[in-house]
């Protein structure tokens, strides 16, 4: 995984206050994978592996925690009363009423709560103003050319305007910069726009 220090360093700044932490951008950008840093971070930290619940709706098993009763129900059982936990809920905006769901999760649950989302989706819709400045907003982009140089372990003095000419071709999606070949790195761009 390539760490995204600026914004773990975001993530950090804010642990434990008493805001939902929405991490926001367009899909393909890195979201997943800075709740994935970020909870190495936590465990690297001392927070035990009980102490972490992540949810991911990419995963078909979660499919029936997608209605916001069973959710809630779910982590209530799960999550004990006095231990504080960080929950981690990857593509929130899958949650039926997801907005009212994590504000209760808030005030009901000893949680740190991290959710992610794509912008158009997840801040739409009237049940946004459950969570009216109660969440703290973290804006993901894809990689910038700072982070394509360390992504592709470039050197970041020489050959600049070369490798600022093939972050314009590639583009600066994280997983188009896992491959070499042109064709493909067309195709994957071509599927993300």
């Amino acid at each position: 995984m390539f760490n995204r220090q600026s914004y773990l360093d975001k993530l950090i700044q804010v642990k434990d206050s008493d805001f939902v932490k929405v991490l926001t951008g367009v899909r393909r950008c890195g979201k997943s994978t800075l709740l994935m840093l970020y909870k190495d971070w936590l465990l690297e930290r001392g927070v035990q592996e009980d102490q972490v619940v992540e949810i991911s709706y990419e995963k078909m098993e979660n499919e029936p925690l997608k209605d916001g009763h069973r959710l809630h129900a779910y982590l209530r059982e799960r999550i004990p009363g006095q231990k504080r936990v960080y929950l981690l809920i990857d593509e929130a905006q899958e949650i039926q009423e997801w907005a009212k769901v994590i504000n209760s999760l808030k005030v009901t649950l000893n949680a740190d709560i991290y959710v992610t989302g794509s912008n158009s989706s997840l801040f739409s819709g009237e049940y946004l103003t459950y969570l009216s400045g109660r969440y703290i907003e973290i804006k993901v982009y894809p990689l910038s050319f700072r982070e394509f140089l360390e992504f592709k372990q470039y050197d970041t003095v020489n050959n600049l305007e070369q490798h600022y000419q093939q972050y314009i071709r590639s583009g600066s999606f994280p997983a188009v910069n896992l491959v070499e070949d042109e064709n493909l790195i067309r195709t994957i761009n071509q599927g993300l726009f």
